[in-house]
């Protein structure tokens, strides 16, 4: 018998309950989580299977489809390989190529199995009520000064603000749709958890993913009237929280202050702030060694030993710093406007592709964000989080 291919047995049940379990990446305190575990370890596996077990000619109607799927990260891809290839890195690190192969997998044994809507509104609420738990837990049982699920703080920021997007998606979708059942107030409950998760962590940048997710979304799903309602209602709820929750009240403030103290201070301070504005300023100036190719960045101690008079003496706040802190001036530095370009090719070509998709509208609207002041298309779990829901979300949109 062959069960993967048999609709009415648990098999395909199970397989589908591991599929959406995506949100386990957030914490490392979930099993597979802290990483990119569930798509390489947990869903690959369970995607192979189903694609064995899949008819021929339904495996080729998938393949083509998930061939298009992946073509607006192609960019992106390809301009990661050229720059480490030209620079010599050795090893070369090809995980954004292994992300795209196993979304690409992820995709088609979610195809396979008819991923739905409904089931990843599921999945985003057990999402956000996770990391709204570990991050209390962390902080108020623990006694830790900000949460971080055992990652990194505006890591897991990123997936908590992800989550509640999504719960505010599904649950705006559900409305519409004139459900009023338990499913629409687990979706509505989910939010201000996974708020609180965020303002835990005490993480800035990834709040200001949420206001905008929420105009747009309001916009596109009700009146303008409406729209402003809900946004207006959204920022107060936000301003409530930040003003009640008085570490991450201070920590808003500190981000101005550090901004201006980058430009009038004359001695450097390795502020949240600074690092990042020195940083860019790094980046920058490395242009004018190589413009179009990049530097090859290894380090950033390695950078400044290399150029010393363009750069100047290394800050030693600087010195435990791995990466540019930010998507954009990391691709300067690696791969110059090549890989910039390629990047920023991608993100408009994600646009272009998801402007029907409200879900994955807001996926590139939040990457996009997060990108600007931490590495989240280059680094392992960001682009998991991204790539991953991407596939499950462009699946149920072909299943509807």
């Amino acid at each position: 018998m062959n069960f993967f291919h048999t609709r009415n047995i648990p098999w395909r049940g199970l397989a589908l309950i591991a599929l959406l379990c995506y949100p386990v990446m957030a914490s490392s305190h979930l099993p597979f989580g802290g990483g990119a575990r569930y798509m390489s370890v947990l869903a690959a596996p369970i995607c192979l299977m189903l694609i064995a077990a899949c008819p021929r000619s339904e495996l080729l109607t998938h393949a083509r489809s998930a061939l298009s799927w992946s073509l607006p990260f192609i960019p992106m891809v390809l301009g990661w390989l050229i720059a480490r290839v030209w620079h010599g890195y050795d090893p070369i690190d090809l995980t954004p190529l292994s992300r795209l192969l196993l979304a690409a997998l992820l995709f088609i044994g979610a195809r396979q199995l008819g991923v739905q809507h409904w089931q990843l509104g599921y999945a985003a609420a057990f999402g956000a009520i996770a990391c709204g738990l570990i991050a209390s837990i962390e902080v108020f049982a623990l006694g830790r000064a900000r949460a971080w699920g055992g990652v990194y703080e505006n890591r897991f920021a990123q997936y908590s603000i992800w989550f509640a997007v999504l719960c505010m998606l599904h649950a705006i979708r559900f409305s519409k749709e004139g459900g009023r059942s338990i499913r629409l107030w687990l979706l509505i409950g989910a939010i201000p958890v996974a708020l609180l998760g965020t303002l835990l962590t005490g993480s800035r940048g990834a709040l200001l993913a949420l206001p905008i997710s929420v105009i747009i979304a309001v916009t596109r799903s009700f009146s303008w009237r409406r729209a402003l309602l809900f946004t207006l209602a959204g920022l107060a709820l936000c301003t409530v929280f930040v003003l009640i929750y008085e570490p991450f009240r201070l920590r808003t403030f500190l981000a101005y202050q550090e901004f201006i103290a980058y430009f009038e201070e004359s001695t450097f301070r390795g502020t949240s702030v600074g690092i990042r504005l020195e940083l860019a300023r790094v980046a920058l100036l490395s242009m004018s060694v190589d413009p179009w190719l990049g530097v090859g960045y290894q380090s950033l101690s390695a950078l400044y030993a290399q150029y010393p008079q363009l750069l100047g003496l290394m800050p030693e706040s600087l010195a435990s710093i791995p990466s540019f802190h930010s998507d954009w001036f990391h691709a300067i530095g690696i791969g110059g406007l090549m890989l910039m370009s390629a990047l920023l090719l991608s993100v408009i070509w994600l646009f272009v592709v998801a402007k029907q998709d409200i879900y994955r509208t807001c996926f590139v609207i939040c990457a996009l964000v997060f990108s600007v002041s931490e590495m989240f298309f280059w680094h392992k779990m960001g682009l998991s989080l991204l790539i991953s829901t991407w596939a499950l979300y462009s699946a149920a949109e072909e299943s509807r």
